[in-house]
């Protein structure tokens, strides 16, 4: 009886650790997955940021340009 019981234990134990390995498996893969998002969100923010800055001097260049054709 001893022995069954040690051998239930055991089962169980196995499959806790099984069900921990999944558990940690998968928080790995969410946690690669958290990565690859911020990373291309940085890269989004950059080209962003870029674009807006571009557009802003060009703004400011096309109203420097309307300011002169006013002065005309």
């Amino acid at each position: 009886m001893s022995d069954e019981v040690g051998n239930l234990i055991l089962e169980q134990l196995r499959g806790i650790r099984s069900d921990i390995a999944k558990v940690n498996e998968n928080v790995q893969a969410l946690t690669d997955r958290v990565d690859t998002m911020e990373t291309e969100l940085r890269g989004a923010s950059y080209i962003m940021t870029v674009s807006i800055g571009s557009l802003l001097g060009e703004l400011k260049e096309l109203k420097a340009r309307v300011a002169g054709l006013e002065k005309s």
